[in-house]
């Protein structure tokens, strides 16, 4: 049986120890690591969704404030103001007959004339100087002048280009004609060309040039006689010219005067008047 004393130890011993168990439940849980409180004592959360954060490129920005200078952010980039305003969509431009102030309100390639959009002109450019070296031929079709056998003609035409459509030529030749030796200079011949086809790519060119031979002194003279003629000549010629070559072929009518004709004594008055059928055939080169 236990003894009075030894109960009461007993006893005094269990109510220790309940005390101390009692103490523990009842002291706070410490601070973690970080400092922050327990999960239990925190604050409840809010049912508001969190501030959205602002994205911002490494190299680049989000916002006219991540810029500097005045700069202005556009698509992630900070970029100059008057960029954009470059890149403004330009006013549309006049067509053709439409009206305009300048020529910055037309199209491109047109002008401003008399108020209204139109295609500029341009002035044609002279046609290229010529020198070829012709044969020439006439036989005689009516008048005192008989001219049976075909003349032949051996000659140098120099063309200058004065205009778009106006060149003047110059010609000097030698003449054999019915037994007869001499020579022709021409010093005003009037040509008019006009281009009918043209492939610049190839520098090919055709061109039709009607000619009027002004001012035409024949010289003949044979063992016993010599003349002196003047003369008028027209001829129309197909020129086809191909980077610097250049070719020609007419046909035309010449009318000669004869006003001196002499022998080893003297000149006799006598005179007479030829038309004569021509043909003329040259190559040369443009420069």
């Amino acid at each position: 049986m236990t003894s009075p004393s030894r109960a009461v130890s007993i006893l005094l011993a269990a109510s220790a120890a309940l005390l101390t168990a009692s103490s523990l439940a009842q002291a706070p849980a410490p601070a973690s690591a970080s400092g922050s409180a327990p999960a239990s004592a925190s604050a409840p959360a809010s049912d508001a969704p969190p501030p959205p954060l602002r994205p911002r490129p490494s190299s680049g920005c989000a916002a006219d404030t991540d810029c500097k200078g005045g700069r202005v952010c556009r698509e992630g980039a900070c970029a100059d103001p008057a960029d954009e305003e470059d890149e403004e969509e330009e006013p549309a431009h006049a067509a053709i007959g439409d009206a305009c102030k300048e020529d910055a309100d037309c199209e491109a390639a047109l002008v401003c004339a008399q108020a209204k959009c139109a295609v500029p002109h341009v002035k044609p450019a002279a046609p290229a100087n010529r020198a070829a070296l012709y044969y020439r031929t006439g036989i005689g079709v009516a008048g005192d002048i008989k001219n049976p056998a075909p003349s032949v003609v051996l000659g140098l035409d120099l063309a200058l280009g004065i205009s778009p459509h106006l060149r003047i030529h110059v010609d000097g030749a030698y003449v054999h004609m019915n037994g007869w030796n001499g020579f022709r200079f021409a010093p005003l011949g009037i040509g008019i060309p006009f281009r009918v086809f043209e492939l610049e790519e190839e520098q090919l060119s055709i061109e039709v040039e009607p000619l009027l031979s002004t001012i035409d002194v024949t010289g003949l003279a044979n063992d016993t006689l010599h003349s002196l003629a003047l003369g008028l000549s027209q001829l129309v010629s197909g020129n086809v010219a191909w980077k610097r070559l250049y070719g020609t072929l007419g046909l035309g009518f010449e009318e000669r005067y004869w006003i001196l004709v002499g022998d080893n004594i003297g000149t006799h008055g006598s005179t007479a008047a030829g038309v004569d059928f021509v043909f003329r055939l040259g190559v040369g080169l443009t420069f």
